[in-house]
């Protein structure tokens, strides 16, 4: 699945790498299926990444809320890589959205 939205074999690979990528690769599936675009699934697929990276997940299993924004305000007030981004506390939203 990675290979079909991403054109750089690097991003796919990492991907790939992930921990839970079946679970990832299925979900992005299905939303291919529903319709999404290829830049929605790109989107779809980063967010995620961002997400099992920041909890840390290895398996399938339940996280609590408290962990979830506890992740979330770390990623969100972390150092931007990107010099025209100067806040990023708005993320947090996004991610504890896209995390429930």
């Amino acid at each position: 699945m990675f290979n079909l939205i991403y054109r750089y074999r690097g991003t796919a690979a990492r991907h790939e790498a992930a921990p839970l990528r079946e679970e990832l690769a299925r979900y992005l599936a299905h939303c291919h299926e529903q319709g999404a675009t290829r830049g929605t699934l790109k989107a779809i697929a980063q967010m995620m990444l961002v997400v099992i990276e920041e909890l840390d997940l290895k398996e399938k299993g339940r996280v609590s809320h408290k962990k979830i924004v506890a992740a979330a305000n770390r990623w969100a007030t972390r150092e931007s890589r990107h010099y025209n981004i100067k806040q990023m506390t708005s993320s947090v939203e996004v991610v504890i959205a896209v995390t429930l």
